[in-house]
C-alpha cells in the first residue's frame, strides 16, 4: 500500500492538477460569476461576498491544524511510526472537536450581532437573508475543520492525484449545481446552500480514502513533553498566518460593507478576484513543498540547498507571475468590461494596486515551508499580523475618502512591508539563504523578458486597440507567444529548459 502511495503521489501529477484546478477555478469565476451577478444583481451578490467574509472569520479557529498534520504525519510516515501516527490523529481528533464546538458558540455571538453591525448599509430583507447564510456557512465552516484532519493526512502521504483530483471535480460540479439553481430563480441563500453540499460531500469523500485507502486509525497514544510544545508551537503560529491572511483578504469587504454598500462590496470583489486568481496561481503547488521541504531537513539539508530551492522555485514561478501581471496590466481594464458589459474601473485598479504589492512575496513562495518545517515562521507571522492590523486601522480611516482603491492601496502597503520587505530580511537572517543571490537570479531570469514584453504589449494595445471579443483575442495571443519567446531565450537556463524536456517528478 506505501509503494502504491508513493507511486501514485508524485509531485509532478500534483502539480498539473492543481494547476487545472486553478484554471477550472480561474475559468468559473472569470465567466461563470459575470453571469451569476447578472442573474441575482449586483446588490445580492454583494450580500453573498459580505455574508462570506463575515463569517470567515471563524475559519481561523482551525488553528492552522491542517498543516500541522501535514507536517507530523509526514514525520512518523517517513519513519514507520504507525503507533505514534495513529495517536496524533487521535490527538488532532480531539483538538478538532474542541474547536468546532468553540466555532459554533462564536458563530452564535456573530450572529446575534448581525443586525446592529449591518443595520445603516442593509435592509430588513437583506439582514434576513444575510442571517440564513450565516448559519449555513458556519455549518461549513465546522465541516472543513473536521475535514482538515483527513486532508492533512492525504497531503502527508502525498496522495496528490486523490487530493488535486477531488479538489478539480469539487470546482466542475460546483459550477453545475449553481447553474441549474440560478437559472430556476435561485439567489444568494441557495448558492450557500450548494456550497455548503458540496463541501460536506468531498470531506466525506477525504474521509473514505483515509479509512480504506490509507487505513488510518484513532488510537490515544502518550506523547513525550516535547513533541507536545512543539506541535502547539507550530499550530500556534500557523493560525496566527491564517489570522494575517484572513484580515488582509476578508476585512476589507467587511468594512465596505459597514461603510458603504452591497453594489461597492460587489465592485471591490471583481477586483479582489482578480488579484486572487494572481496569487492562487503561484500558491497552487505550495501544498506540494511542505512534504519535500521535510524530507529536505529530515536528510539535513544545507543552506546553500535551501537556496538553490527558493531560487528554482522562485524563478520558475516568476515566469508566470510576470505574464499574468502584465497581461493585466495592458489588457485587464478592457477584459473586466467585455465579461461584465460594464466598466468598472475602481475594480481593475484595485486588482493592479494588491497585484503590485503581492508580486515579490509570491516569489518567495518557496521560503515559507521551510520556515514551518524549521519552526521559524513565529517571528514572521508576528510581524505580518501587527502590519494586517495596522491594514485593518488604515482602511477603516481612507475608505470614506478615497472608497475601494484606498482598501486596495492599503492592502498593497501590507504585503510590501510586511512581507516583500521584511520576509526578504527574515530569510537570511533565519534560515540562512542568500538572498543577494535569490534577487540577483530573479532578476537575471524575470525582469529582462518582463520589460521587453512590457513596452511590446503596450505598442500592441496602442496599434491594436482592445474593443471585444476579436481584438482582445488577437492581442492576447501575440502578447502571449511573445512573452514566452522573450522567457526561453532572454530568461531561462539551461537547466530550466531542460524542465520543459524531461520526464520525472519536481
Amino acid at each position: 500500500m506505501r509503494n502504491y502511495l508513493r507511486k501514485k503521489g508524485n509531485y509532478k501529477i500534483g502539480a498539473i492538477l492543481s494547476y487545472l484546478t486553478l484554471a477550472a477555478n480561474c475559468i468559473s469565476g472569470i465567466f461563470f460569476t459575470p453571469f451569476i451577478i447578472r442573474t441575482i444583481g449586483e446588490s445580492e451578490y454583494g450580500l453573498y461576498q459580505l455574508i462570506g467574509a463575515y463569517v470567515g472569520y471563524l475559519s481561523i479557529l482551525d488553528m492552522g491544524m491542517s498543516s500541522s498534520v501535514t507536517k507530523y504525519i509526514a514525520r512518523y510516515y517517513r519513519a514507520h511510526d504507525k503507533l505514534r501516527e495513529n495517536g496524533f490523529l487521535s490527538l488532532s481528533l480531539l483538538i478538532y472537536s474542541f474547536l468546532s464546538t468553540v466555532a459554533i458558540v462564536g458563530g452564535i455571538i456573530l450572529y446575534l450581532k448581525i443586525s446592529v453591525i449591518f443595520s445603516q448599509s442593509l435592509s430588513a430583507d437583506e439582514i434576513k437573508k444575510a442571517k440564513i447564510m450565516f448559519l449555513l456557512l458556519l455549518a461549513s465552516i465546522v465541516i472543513t475543520m473536521i475535514g482538515g484532519i483527513f486532508r492533512g493526512t492525504m497531503n502527508a502521504y502525498e496522495c496528490f492525484i486523490n487530493t488535486k483530483g477531488a479538489e478539480l471535480a469539487r470546482v466542475v460540479v460546483r459550477v453545475i449545481l449553481i447553474w441549474a439553481l440560478i437559472t430556476s430563480g435561485g439567489g444568494a441563500v441557495g448558492i450557500v446552500v450548494v456550497d455548503v453540499v458540496v463541501n460536506a460531500i468531498f470531506t466525506l469523500y477525504r474521509m473514505l480514502f483515509c479509512f480504506i485507502v490509507i487505513k488510518i486509525r484513532f488510537r490515544l497514544f502518550s506523547f513525550n513533553s516535547y513533541e507536545i510544545k512543539d506541535f502547539a508551537f507550530f499550530a500556534l503560529f500557523v493560525f496566527l498566518d491564517m489570522l494575517f491572511d484572513q484580515l488582509n483578504w476578508k476585512v476589507d469587504n467587511t468594512i465596505i460593507g459597514i461603510k458603504m454598500s452591497t453594489v461597492a462590496v460587489t465592485v471591490y470583489s471583481i477586483g479582489a478576484n482578480f488579484s486572487n486568481y494572481f496569487m492562487n496561481f503561484s500558491i497552487a503547488i505550495k501544498s506540494l513543498f511542505l512534504p519535500k521541504v521535510m524530507h529536505m531537513e529530515s536528510e539535513n539539508a544545507t543552506e546553500d540547498d535551501y537556496t538553490s530551492f527558493l531560487v528554482h522555485t522562485g524563478r520558475l514561478q516568476g515566469y508566470l507571475l510576470f505574464y499574468l501581471y502584465i497581461a493585466f496590466l495592458l489588457m485587464g481594464r478592457q477584459f473586466i468590461e467585455i465579461i461584465m458589459r460594464k466598466n468598472y474601473p475602481d475594480a481593475w485598479l484595485s486588482a493592479v494596486l494588491v497585484m503590485s504589492g503581492l508580486i515579490v512575496p509570491l516569489l518567495q513562495n518557496g521560503g515559507h515551508p521551510i520556515l514551518q518545517a524549521k519552526n521559524k515562521h513565529h517571528i514572521y507571522v508576528s510581524v505580518c499580523l501587527a502590519v494586517a492590523i495596522m491594514n485593518v486601522i488604515g482602511t477603516w480611516m481612507v475608505i470614506d475618502r478615497y472608497g475601494i482603491v484606498g482598501a486596495a492601496l492599503m492592502t498593497m502597503l501590507s504585503f510590501i512591508f510586511g512581507q516583500a520587505l521584511f520576509l526578504s530580511w527574515y530569510y537570511h537572517k533565519a534560515l540562512g539563504i542568500d538572498m543577494r543571490r535569490f534577487y540577483s537570479e530573479i532578476i537575471k531570469g524575470n525582469l529582462l523578458p518582463a520589460v521587453v514584453s512590457l513596452f511590446f504589449g503596450a505598442l500592441l494595445v496602442y496599434i491594436y486597440p482592445i474593443k471585444g471579443w476579436i481584438s482582445f483575442i488577437v492581442d492576447a495571443l501575440i502578447y502571449s507567444l511573445f512573452y514566452f519567446a522573450c522567457v526561453f531565450f532572454m530568461g531561462m537556463n539551461d537547466e530550466e529548459k531542460m524542465v520543459f524536456k524531461r520526464k520525472g517528478t519536481m
